[in-house]
């Protein structure tokens, strides 16, 4: 592959089913090139107007988006990123879905009632500003169809704004389709995170099959 080459492949969600984990074991294997940061966020929807990432695609080039990466070496064949909120952004859908060739997606899942509680727990323990409720109160309010009504967030807001998202985010078939929609279902990999935890050389070794490179790699492979 060329530095000027967009990815061929992408995962694009969903939060907190995996993706950190897979991201890491494709990006080290030799013959994959990936971004700096496995997230780079540059094709998000609304979400970048509470985050202020740059660069994104309101804002910046292509240039700017494959800056985002890594160089490639004689032996890359595999670009890679993992943006997760791809999997419910128009804008990342409408582009990558334009290419031709389209890039390859893995979707990784899990429980949707376990996403939300490791999501609630990610987002508390990392915001800025405390989150004050228990899971259960999180919960009540979820349900409550007054939450529906409240005002946009500001950017101080932003982990009451990812948090107000969890129901739509564990939605998978919603988004999912969407993207089936637009891209043919061989160029998609789902996998659940509860059959990838049992399985982690027998999924790096398919997935490498799947994308044509070295699964040999993976046989000695500490997999964390």
């Amino acid at each position: 592959m060329d530095d000027n080459d967009l990815p061929n492949l992408l995962i694009i969600g969903a939060p907190k089913c995996g993706t950190t984990s897979v991201f890491r074991w494709l990006a080290e294997h030799p013959q994959v090139c990936a971004s700096k940061r496995k997230e780079t966020w540059f094709f998000a929807g609304e979400e970048l107007a509470y985050l202020g990432v740059r660069p994104n695609h309101n804002s910046d080039d292509l240039q700017s988006y494959l800056d985002c990466f890594d160089e490639v070496s004689d032996l890359t064949s595999v670009k890679l990123e993992g943006s997760t909120h791809y999997l419910y952004s128009d804008k990342a859908m409408d582009f990558f879905a334009s290419l031709d060739p389209q890039p390859k997606l893995i979707v990784l899942l899990r429980d949707p009632a376990l996403r939300i509680w490791s999501h609630f727990n990610y987002i508390k323990h990392r915001s800025k500003k405390p989150v004050e409720m228990t899971f259960s109160e999180y919960v009540d309010r979820l349900l409550d169809a007054e939450t529906a009504a409240d005002p946009v967030p500001t950017v101080e807001q932003w982990p009451r704004y990812l948090l107000k998202q969890q129901l739509s985010y564990s939605s998978y078939y919603c988004h999912i389709t969407r993207w089936l929609d637009r891209c043919p279902r061989e160029r998609i990999y789902v996998v659940a995170l509860e059959d990838l935890r049992g399985r982690k050389a027998e999924v790096a070794q398919e997935l490498a099959e799947w994308l044509g490179i070295d699964g040999s790699f993976y046989n000695d492979y500490e997999f964390s």
